[in-house]
C-alpha cells in the first residue's frame, strides 16, 4: 500500500504544473485504485496521505472511496 501512494503520490507532484506529460498517467493510476481498491482501503491510503501532508492527494482518494 505505500508503494502505491509514493507511486501516485510522485505523479501527483509532476501533475503540479498545468499540461505536465505524466498528467495522464496520474489519471490512470487515480481511476487504477478507483476501480480495484474497496471503500476501506482508499480511506486508509487518505488517511496515510494527510498524514504525510498530501492534502491534494488525500482528496483525490477520499473523492475515489465516495464512487
Amino acid at each position: 500500500m505505500a508503494g502505491v501512494l509514493e507511486k501516485v503520490s510522485r505523479l501527483d507532484s509532476a501533475t503540479a504544473t498545468q499540461n505536465a506529460p505524466e498528467a495522464a498517467e496520474f489519471r490512470v493510476a487515480a481511476d487504477y485504485l478507483a476501480a480495484t481498491a474497496s471503500v476501506e482501503t482508499l480511506r486508509e491510503l487518505a488517511q496515510v496521505a494527510t498524514a504525510r501532508g498530501e492534502q491534494r492527494l488525500a482528496g483525490l482518494l477520499q473523492k475515489a472511496a465516495e464512487f
